[in-house]
């Protein structure tokens, strides 16, 4: 089976050549190294990729193609736009080398063909985390000692400031106590305490989005972490009088950006929203009928079965009208009111009711929109959009 599996790549890689369609290069592989075992090769997804295969080797050279190699493995499907092959067993060592090939079928429209990329190396420089033994191999931390790691502090624009610390295995509780020019008189916890439950993106992360700081200001601050070591005990451990002050601002780059009618820096990140609350200085929840551009047939509300964080994340959720009113509610004949809370300033969009062929909306749902407005910049999203009869998720950019 191994023997037809590599003939068919060859056919296919050299009738390829001869190809007059749409001409496609297997695109570079991503290396990563897993922490404390194992590797992980992607290539970004293209239109018409529907098979990815790795074939590698530690630390020998193939044969020839007809070597598959120890690592050998067709991926059928993409995950998260990337065809990832993942190896989660290997332990690597300074020095080693991983000797590969890939191989792609690609659709170009009229035939599916089989494209090779070979003859690739890479080479172990550093371990994660850069933590190796006295012979260079890759090892896990060790979790019979722990020590607080030095925090990562970013000012945010306009407001606020973030604290971070890189994750590890065995931490399951980070918090955060600062005072703004103030020095702490002891531990105590400060104008700024919180206990954060769990990492994103790989970081144990405090956010402020509400605090003014200027160039000099001081933040005075100290750290927290559950910590549950190799023998299984949970211990806490501090990292005691720190502070960071703000840089001078007057290096700032001024951008074609604008910020809230004022002129941004260039680089600099001027908002970010985790949504561990609904910050009511940030965000608007719309209370209205949907309006233009699409006039979506639904109602806005605040309800908290529409609207609620979990786990660190913002759900936006509808709901049927007759589970919460009751059956027919499209046809209530004094319609439905949104009263003194809706936040439209149009009376129709407030207060509708069913006439003629009109009848209300079945679906209840929540909107909310940002009080920062901003011409030109970069906005990058991460949400996770469902699917659906009569599912409509959306995001705008609206002129102010």
């Amino acid at each position: 089976m191994q023997l037809n599996f590599v003939f068919v790549i060859l056919y296919l890689h050299c009738f390829n050549n001869f190809s007059l369609g749409q001409q496609f290069e297997v695109p570079e592989a991503t290396i990563e190294l897993l922490d404390p075992v194992g590797f992980k090769v992607s290539i970004p997804d293209r239109t018409g990729i529907r098979l990815f295969a790795f074939h590698g080797k530690l630390n020998e050279k193939f044969a020839g193609r007809h070597d598959g190699g120890y690592y050998s493995r067709d991926i059928t499907s993409k995950k998260n736009n990337r065809w990832v092959y993942t190896d989660k067993t290997t332990r690597f060592k300074i020095g080693d080398v991983i000797h590969y090939w890939l191989f792609v079928d690609y659709y170009n429209g009229r035939n599916q063909l089989g494209y090779v990329s070979d003859y690739r190396t890479f080479n172990i420089t550093e371990c994660p985390r850069n933590i190796a033994d006295n012979k260079g191999v890759c090892t896990a931390p060790d979790r019979s000692k722990y020590e607080v790691p030095d925090a990562t502090v970013e000012i945010l624009q306009p407001r606020g400031f973030r604290v971070s610390i890189p994750d590890q295995e065995g931490i399951s509780l980070f918090a955060f106590h600062g005072k703004i020019n103030e020095p702490f008189d002891g531990r105590e916890a400060g104008y700024f305490a919180r206990d954060i439950v769990s990492p994103r993106n790989g970081r144990w992360v405090f956010t402020d989005q509400g605090t003014p700081l200027k160039p000099g200001d001081i933040i005075y601050y100290w750290l927290y972490v559950d910590y549950t070591n190799k023998a299984g005990n949970k211990l806490g451990y501090l990292k005691e009088h720190q502070k960071y002050m703000v840089p001078d601002g007057s290096s700032c780059l001024k951008s074609l950006t604008m910020w809230n009618g004022e002129q941004a820096c260039s680089g600099r990140l001027l908002f970010n929203e985790t949504f561990d609350t609904v910050n009511l200085d940030s965000w608007t929840n719309d209370i209205r009928y949907a309006d233009e551009p699409d006039y979506e047939f639904v109602i806005y509300n605040n309800f908290k079965e529409n609207l609620y964080l979990k786990e660190g994340k913002l759900h936006i959720k509808p709901t049927s009208a007759d589970e919460k009113y009751g059956e027919n509610f499209i046809y209530t004949p004094q319609g439905y009111d949104l009263g003194s809370t809706c936040t439209a300033s149009v009376a129709y969009d407030c207060h509708r009711t069913p006439a003629g062929g009109y009848a209300l909306p079945p679906i209840f749902s929540s909107r909310i929109s940002s009080k920062n407005f901003f011409k030109y910049g970069r906005v990058e999203i991460r949400a996770k959009l469902p699917k659906g009869d009569w599912v409509y998720p959306r995001k705008y950019y609206f002129l102010n």
